[in-house]
């Protein structure tokens, strides 16, 4: 917006226009912004609902494979394999605020919202 003083009257409208004009712009580009973070936050919590049980699972299937392939294997004389909790290491790796964002995406998409929402830092 303008600081400048108008000459006339015309000038004086004509510049308050442009600065309506002006602040109408910034105040369609915060609605987006508005619109972009939240629409962000929740396609994220509802990606993180979604798959976290499913890697929960897969730690699950892989420990299954592995004792059913070992039990194949020994009673073949042969060694078995094992499952490396993947799981557990990025757990591990996760920082504390990471691991609640973690720990709440898996009891739902509302849940997962409010702790990336809560736990995020500008």
């Amino acid at each position: 917006m303008s600081t400048n003083q108008p000459a006339g009257l015309e000038e004086a409208r004509a510049q308050h226009e442009a600065d309506v004009a002006t602040y109408s712009e910034v105040l369609d580009d915060v609605k987006a912004m508005i619109r972009t973070g939240l629409t962000g936050i929740e396609d994220i919590a509802r990606k993180l609902a979604d798959v976290i049980p499913q890697v929960e699972e897969g730690q699950r299937n892989l420990r299954v494979n592995a004792d059913t392939i070992s039990t194949y294997a020994k009673h073949h004389g042969e060694a078995g394999v094992s499952a490396p909790d993947q799981l557990g290491e990025l757990l591990a790796s996760l920082t504390d605020r990471e691991r609640r964002v973690f720990d709440e995406a898996r009891l739902g998409p509302v849940q997962a919202a409010r702790a990336l929402a809560r736990h995020a830092q500008p």
